[in-house]
């Protein structure tokens, strides 16, 4: 063996062509998994109809929040807003004179464990304090013209906060956004 390299019929010697490949291999797993993590993660939804009950066609809309964390009453208002104007409908000048109102509730349900319970199995994954829960947001559209509940609809997604970790606006508005898009679809078309 002269220790030469085999050329190829590309002209690369065997060994950059298999150095080659990996590098090949490994840029694609690596974007693979940054494009599965690129995206927000999702919110789950719930929708029992895709139409309202409104006796009237409506257009313009006011938003209110109840129990909705200072924080994230911003990026809700925001996102409902964008949401709400995609499909169709106007802010109103004067909320008083609103043909319907986006009535936001938020809810957090504790998913901590119970403080007596410990895993058996082995030591913690990651040191310092966890804090599970889950973020629920109910929303409701209600007629002004006949103070009717025509629409309804919530969302909710699971955290798991360690130590100081902080709030990031920008991807909070798209995870919201996108799933109040999804769950506005259909929402000024009448029942029946």
């Amino acid at each position: 063996m002269s220790g030469r390299p085999i050329p190829s019929p590309s002209g690369l010697a065997l060994p950059d062509v298999a150095l080659f490949c990996v590098a090949l291999i490994c840029l694609a797993l690596f974007f693979l998994a940054v494009g599965g993590c690129a995206g927000p993660a999702p919110m789950t939804h719930f929708v029992p109809q895709r139409c309202n009950l409104a006796a009237a066609p409506f257009e313009t809309f006011s938003i209110q929040q109840h129990a909705m964390p200072g924080f994230i009453e911003p990026v809700v208002a925001q996102a409902l807003a964008g949401a709400l104007k995609r499909q169709g409908l106007q802010a109103a000048d004067d909320p008083a004179g609103a043909d319907i109102t986006a009535v936001t509730r938020f809810s957090m349900i504790d998913r901590m464990p119970d403080p007596g319970s410990r895993d058996t199995f082995g030591d913690a994954v990651a040191p310092g304090e966890i804090t599970r829960f889950v973020a629920h947001v109910d929303l409701q559209l209600v007629d002004n013209r006949d103070d009717t509940l025509i629409w309804q609809g919530s969302m909710d997604r699971p955290h798991a906060i360690v130590g100081d970790e902080t709030f990031h606006d920008e991807r909070a508005v798209l995870i919201v956004s996108t799933t109040l898009d999804t769950m506005l679809e259909g929402v000024k078309n009448p029942c029946g």
